[in-house]
């Protein structure tokens, strides 16, 4: 660490350098949105990101920028409270409904304009949920009151006090199936449902210790699926009376796999249930169907090259992703490409007439299955510097340039010293703070929830965590000394040696387990690591 001393009559000059440093970007960035945290998000119909913060209010963006509504400076009474904590689309009348820790809002898309909903009712009132349902009615909850308001006119239809075992109970998630019938979760209670035409909510058998967290409903198998506080995955049991455990077949498929198919297709990338209980499996070379209730594993007659995404409609056709053919349909047991492209990444199916799409560029696009377009939704135009502010940096750039020549001027004849890295403490892992490590522990499952995918990249893996690639870098650099790369590279070769210890598969087997598209690469990257080649190291 340099040490310098400035002469009490170039302490002023100093202290004016310093403030114009850093200071004026400070000035000029101080209307920009402050980055929060996010709370709740949807994409609506026409493409863009809505997205709820902690203390930023809401956000949209449509690829090109982010627009905001929130109380500040200049709008101090736009919203009661900048904390979001739920939204909802409104279809039927084109607008984004939202709710915050002091009332709820309505904002109509094509003009902006924003108002609050039900002043007298939710005026100051925290928000927990709310839902648009199939007859364009919007349901909103806040505490142990929940509303069924009409979308067009805002006036209220009904209202609910919601309770369990005669105590009452907030509501903390909305679904509804394809009957009309609207489910309801209740804080440290169970769940109750309101079918169509009647007039009150029945609680459904719920003899746990927990209580539920999400509801959804499963188009596929045409049931709700519940997430309870203790991470348990429930449907609803065929009678409609109560719950069964909802078994992850991710783990069954795989063995299946390992008993049935090559070796080569031995590892499953994606699979979808189709509504006959057959299962639909997607390899890193071939796409499989297994019939559940016969047992049986059909390997179908194409190559499909790495599959990627798959999607199955209520009447059982599948659609699917792959590296060699881009989106493709399958019929009779042949695949019809809908659209070439080797960079598509994922898919969603949408009411059984609309796929979502994404590729590599983080670019979302639609295909219409009636009419077979593709739609772009969202294509990022590249953002110019502002030319506005020259003058701005030419006056920063001075106090950059003197200032570290003038350092060097009154200490040029002086002895330098230095202090040591941070990275050289022994001790710095011993003494993480718990932020940090919890970052690592975070990042360290992201990365082996998709080992075997060598597009997983730095960017994907930031994504996952909720940070920009700067934020992240930064963070990694503080809490292990490593850039995400190396992070990233590490991990896929700690489990390429454990692999290459405990059980008999080739380095090539190895390398594409843990994400390396080319062998060689692999084998260099490893031999940097471990000082060996892969087949040495067993």
């Amino acid at each position: 660490m340099i040490q310098f001393f400035l002469p009490e009559r170039h302490l002023r000059t100093f202290v004016m350098m310093f403030l114009l440093l850093f200071l004026f970007p400070i000035l000029l960035y101080a209307q920009q949105p402050r980055i929060a945290d996010v709370t709740c998000s949807l994409f609506d119909t026409e493409g863009c990101w809505w997205y709820g913060t902690q203390g930023g209010g809401l956000c949209r963006d449509d690829g090109r920028q982010i627009t905001v509504w929130r109380s500040d400076r200049d709008h101090p009474d736009l919203l009661g409270s900048n904390d979001v904590t739920c939204l909802a689309e409104s279809t039927t009348e084109g607008a984004i409904w939202f709710g915050t820790k002091k009332g709820a809002y309505v904002l109509t898309k094509h003009n902006g304009e924003l108002f609050p909903l039900l002043p007298d009712e939710l005026a100051d009132k925290r928000l927990n949920c709310m839902m648009e349902g199939s007859d364009g009615h919007m349901w909103v909850a806040y505490r142990h009151t929940l509303f069924e308001v009409d979308a067009n006119t805002h006036a209220l239809l009904r209202r609910f006090e919601t309770s369990w075992q005669n105590r009452q109970r907030s509501v903390v998630a909305l679904a509804q199936d394809r009957s009309g019938t609207i489910w309801i979760s209740l804080w440290n209670g169970g769940v109750s449902r309101l079918q169509r035409g009647h007039s009150d909510f029945i609680p459904l058998l719920w003899q746990r210790d927990d209580y539920c967290t999400e509801l959804q409903f499963d188009t596929i198998r045409s049931c709700i699926v519940a997430v309870t506080s203790t991470g348990d995955r429930l449907k609803v049991h065929s009678n409609g009376t109560g719950f069964v455990p909802d078994v992850d077949m991710s783990q069954p498929l795989q063995q299946v796999l390992i008993q049935r198919a090559p070796r080569r297709d031995s590892t499953l990338l994606a699979y979808a249930e189709a509504p006959d209980s057959t299962y639909y499996i997607g390899t890193y070379h071939s796409l499989f169907r297994y019939v559940l209730p016969l047992d049986t594993l059909v390997r179908l007659p194409f190559e499909t090259g790495r599959v990627r995404g798959l999607a199955t409609a209520s009447d059982g056709t599948l659609y699917f992703i792959s590296k060699e053919m881009g989106l493709c349909r399958l019929r009779a047991d042949s695949a019809e490409v809908l659209t070439a492209g080797s960079n598509l990444r994922s898919l969603e199916l949408r009411g059984d007439t609309l796929l979502w799409l994404t590729d590599g560029l983080g670019n979302a696009s639609t295909y219409d299955l009636l009419t077979g377009q593709l739609t772009l939704i969202n294509q990022p135009e590249p953002q110019s510097p502002p030319t506005n502010y020259w003058w701005l940096w030419l006056l920063l750039l001075i106090p950059a340039v003197v200032l570290p020549y003038y350092v060097y001027s009154k200490r040029k004849d002086e002895t330098q010293t230095t202090t040591d890295s941070p990275d050289n403490n022994d001790d710095a892992d011993d003494d993480l703070p718990v932020a940090d490590r919890e970052l690592l522990d975070r990042a360290t499952s992201m990365v082996l929830s998709h080992i075997s995918d060598p597009d997983y990249s730095v960017d994907a893996l930031a994504s996952d965590l909720c940070m920009s690639r700067a934020a992240l870098y930064r963070r990694l650099r503080q809490a292990n000394g490593q850039t995400p790369t190396d992070f990233l590279r590490n991990i896929r070769l700690d489990r390429a040696a454990e692999l290459l210890r405990t059980t008999d598969r080739s380095v090539n087997e190895v390398a594409d387990l843990v994400g390396f598209s080319y062998a060689s690469y692999f084998t260099r990257c490893f031999k940097e690591r471990f000082g060996v080649a892969p087949k040495d190291y067993r």
